[in-house]
């Protein structure tokens, strides 16, 4: 389960700095990489990433974009007016339901 996960931090630091300042950045954590890599090391592994709609600190598009790289073994499920914060503080029994129900077929994203 990934929680309001970014795409890149490249694409995080453009974002708040702006692409001149971004060439500067050390560490790329390239999220669409490593999930690309997970995926096929693990072709039976199946991945929920959990965004809130509301999100300042990380854009809830960035959530989408990495479920909608492989919608056939990535869930994807919004909150409705949830921060950044909110996701593990008010929406914590919902996480837990999401993590203890049975897999499910993967069609459409939840919302």
């Amino acid at each position: 389960m990934l929680l309001a996960p970014f795409t890149s931090m490249l694409d995080m630091a453009r974002r708040t700095v702006g692409g001149p300042l971004a060439r500067f950045l050390r560490h790329r954590f390239d999220n669409r990489a490593h999930l690309e890599e997970v995926l096929q090391k693990f072709p039976s592994t199946r991945i929920t990433i959990v965004h809130g709609t509301r999100d300042e600190v990380i854009p809830v598009v960035m959530g989408r974009e990495l479920a909608a790289s492989a919608p056939a073994r990535i869930e994807y499920v919004e909150l409705d007016d949830a921060d950044h914060n909110a996701l593990v503080v008010i929406y914590d029994q919902e996480l837990y339901r999401i993590m203890l129900r049975p897999p499910a077929q993967l069609s459409t994203p939840h919302r």
